[in-house]
Order: C-alpha cells, then sequence, then structure tokens
C-alpha cells in the first residue's frame, strides 16, 4: 500500500523560478502516482532535482557575469579631473556600451535595474541635464518600489532641474518628494534632506524667507548631524544677507558697471559694507544619495 502522496519541492534559485520550472514541477505532481507504478518515480525525481540544480547554478552564474560586467561600468569614472575631453568622450561611450549589454543580456537578472539607473546618472554625469531628468523619471516610474534606487532616482530628477538652474521646476519635485506618504514611513531622512534641497534651491534663487521658513521647520527634527550642520550653516548665511533696498542698489550697481559707469555713487552712503552673496551649488548628487539611504542588495551603484 503506498504512502500519503508528497508534492516534490523546487529547491530554493537565486531568483524567482522559471515558468518552465513551475510547468515541469506541475506535471510531474500530477502524474506521479502513474511514474511510480510504472517503477520510474525515483528515477524521475532524481532527474528533476539534478535538472534543478543545473538550472539554479546556471541562474548564478549569469547573475554574476551580469554584475561583474555591471561592476567594469560603473568603475569608469567620468568625473576624474585628469581627463582629456577626449579621453572623457571615449569613456562615456564605452560605460554607455557596457550598461546597454547589461540590460539587453541580462535582462532578468537584477543587474539590469542597476544598469537602467547608471544610464540615468551617466547623463547627469556628462552634463545631458534633460536628458537625465527624463532618464529619472523614466526610472522611477518603472521601479515605483525599489528602495533605494527609487528614491535616488526622484533625486536625480528633482537635482537635474537645479543643474539647470530650473529652481521652480526642482523646488516642485523636492516637494513632491518630501510628501510622498510611503518615503516617510521609509526613510525619514530622505524626507528631511528633501526639505533641506527645497530651502537651498530658495536661497540660491534668491527667494530667501521661503529658505528660512523650511530651514526653521528641519532643524528641531532632524537627528542626523552631518544635515544639522548643513541647515546650521546655510541659516548662518541668511543672517548675512543684505537688506531689500540694499540688494537692489547692489544689483543696479553691477549692471551700471557692466556698462562702463562708474558704480560709487550706486550705493547710498548709508549702506553697509556689501556683503559676498555668492550662490553655493546644489549638495544634491546625480545618484540622489541621501542621508540614511541604503544601498540595495547586489547593487554597485555609486
Amino acid at each position: 500500500m503506498s504512502g500519503p502522496k508528497k508534492t516534490v519541492q523546487a529547491p530554493l534559485a537565486a531568483s524567482k523560478t522559471v515558468t518552465l520550472e513551475a510547468t515541469v514541477i506541475e506535471h510531474l505532481n500530477k502524474f506521479r502516482p502513474h511514474y511510480k507504478q510504472a517503477g520510474i518515480g525515483i528515477a524521475c525525481v532524481a532527474a528533476l532535482g539534478i535538472c534543478l540544480a543545473l538550472v539554479a547554478a546556471g541562474k548564478r552564474n549569469k547573475i554574476a557575469d551580469a554584475y561583474a560586467l555591471l561592476r567594469e561600468a560603473t568603475s569608469l569614472d567620468l568625473m576624474a579631473t585628469d581627463l582629456s575631453a577626449e579621453q572623457r568622450t571615449t569613456r562615456e561611450a564605452e560605460k554607455r556600451e557596457k550598461l546597454d549589454t547589461v540590460i539587453s543580456d541580462y535582462a532578468s537578472t537584477p543587474a539590469a535595474v542597476d544598469a537602467k539607473f547608471q544610464l540615468a546618472k551617466l547623463a547627469f554625469d556628462a552634463g545631458a541635464y534633460s536628458q537625465a531628468a527624463e532618464a529619472f523619471k523614466s526610472f522611477y516610474t518603472e521601479y515605483p518600489d525599489t528602495p533605494p534606487l527609487t528614491t535616488m532616482a526622484y533625486f536625480g530628477e528633482a537635482n537635474s532641474f537645479m543643474s539647470q538652474n530650473d529652481f521652480t521646476g526642482a523646488i516642485s519635485k523636492f516637494q513632491a518628494l518630501a510628501a510622498n506618504e510611503k518615503l516617510q514611513k521609509r526613510d525619514p531622512q530622505a524626507v528631511q534632506q528633501a526639505k533641506y534641497q527645497i530651502a537651498l534651491a530658495g536661497f540660491v534663487s534668491g527667494n530667501y524667507d521661503q529658505a528660512k521658513s523650511v530651514l526653521t521647520e528641519i532643524l528641531p527634527s532632524t537627528t542626523n548631524e552631518q544635515l544639522t550642520e548643513k541647515v546650521q550653516s546655510l541659516l548662518g548665511k541668511l543672517k548675512i544677507i543684505p537688506p531689500e533696498d540694499v540688494k537692489l542698489a547692489l544689483n543696479k550697481a553691477t549692471s551700471r558697471s557692466a556698462q562702463g559707469i562708474t558704480v560709487g555713487s550706486a550705493v547710498p552712503a548709508a549702506a553697509p559694507a556689501p556683503v559676498s552673496t555668492t550662490e553655493p551649488k546644489s549638495e544634491g548628487s546625480a545618484s540622489g544619495e541621501t542621508e540614511g539611504s541604503g544601498t540595495a542588495e547586489g547593487s554597485t551603484t555609486k
């Protein structure tokens, strides 16, 4: 008398079970009694085990090959200061080719997702900010819940606007990021970083009241020391911004100077000494890296 039926279980694989494997397992479970009656049940199960082991090994090798190629691509640094323009162009083309290969030849591996993000970052590093913004948007649209890359893509898009001096567009993107409920639960520090970027964009574009309002909101709620230091530093800069009437006088003086007109009388005698209002660059990176963000398992993003 035969014992109770046992369901054949597939061993753990490196990624999701392939449809073919699932079909084979379902077939064997369904017809296993007939195989046993024919005296080949054990042989079938053994053959299945060997087959699945080979498939799993093949998957692991494919994933390893994909990440090896991805590492080669990400090791090609376009920002190296010792590169000539020609070398940078050559390196950019080589990096793009490797990333495209990862996406096309290893589409079923997690490395392909990383490669798509790296292509967006490559556009940013190459100074193609409009293209980068579109690529980052395409990434987080296709992968809306792939932390931390999804969050980094949102930051990358916003910083692409910042790099084009589109501060209104950048602020809009950072505000949407700060209001993201999923992000608020998953990575509160990223939300605080987004708010800081709103303040920074406001400061750079001359919207000092907005910048100060956001900064004073962040300061008591953040626990990140690095972010706290940046907030305090920017608040310090806001304290030495000249009054509005002096700024207008300085702007007029600059305009007259450009036309070859003497500027000595442009600033009122009672005005304080002009203060440098050099505008800092955006502190956001192309990759959108934030305090508190981790790195995806297996990810080689930089």
